[in-house]
């Protein structure tokens, strides 16, 4: 403010956050134990190691200043530092009649984030998969349906250098899939 910097006290701005994609390799298997079960496995590195950190980039006409040539928009680095993960991942599937697929999936996620770059943002952890497949084909036509879940272990945080309180972590996320094949 004694240099004529002045902002109100609260800002409405625009946000908006650029993701890196990471490199994944991933190895899968698949068995026909018997004509109606079979399993499938999949394991996979993600090189998350290569996002340093994640830009979140601002605009509102509440940032500019235009007396000291500042602009509308800003740009925040956060810092990741984000290590690799593995997973694995096991399907088994049944089929009881001809056209139609019961499956149950089950797997592990390491974490990504380190202790040290922990906040809301990156609620991470040890996660646990789980879920369960239908698929019923008619015709040339099939229909599936996927539910599941994610559950990131309670983790407990003291150095966080962005999350002042610190404190115990954990996530659960459920889904629901309904997809439409069509062959020709």
């Amino acid at each position: 403010a004694s240099q004529g910097l002045q902002y109100p006290a609260r800002i409405a701005a625009k946000a908006w956050v650029e993701l890196p994609m990471p490199a994944a390799f991933r190895l899968g298997i698949g068995w026909d134990v018997t004509p109606t079960f079979a399993l499938h496995a999949q394991a996979a590195l993600i090189r998350y190691s290569a996002v340093q950190d994640l830009v979140v980039t601002l605009q509102s006409a509440d940032f500019a200043q235009p007396q000291l040539g500042l602009g509308d928009t800003t740009a925040i680095a956060l810092a990741r530092n984000w290590v690799d993960t593995v997973e694995a991942e096991l399907l088994a599937v049944w089929r009881p009649s001809e056209g139609l697929r019961l499956g149950v999936r089950g797997g592990y996620h390491s974490p990504m984030s380190p202790d040290s770059t922990m906040d809301l943002l990156s609620i991470d952890g040890h996660r646990l998969i789980g879920g369960l497949m239908l698929r019923k084909a008619f015709g040339g036509f099939a229909v599936s349906g996927l539910v599941g879940g994610h559950y990131v272990l309670p983790r407990t945080v003291v150095a966080s250098d962005y999350d002042r309180g610190n404190g115990t972590y954990t996530l659960t996320i459920l889904h629901a899939n309904v997809g439409l094949e069509w062959r020709w």
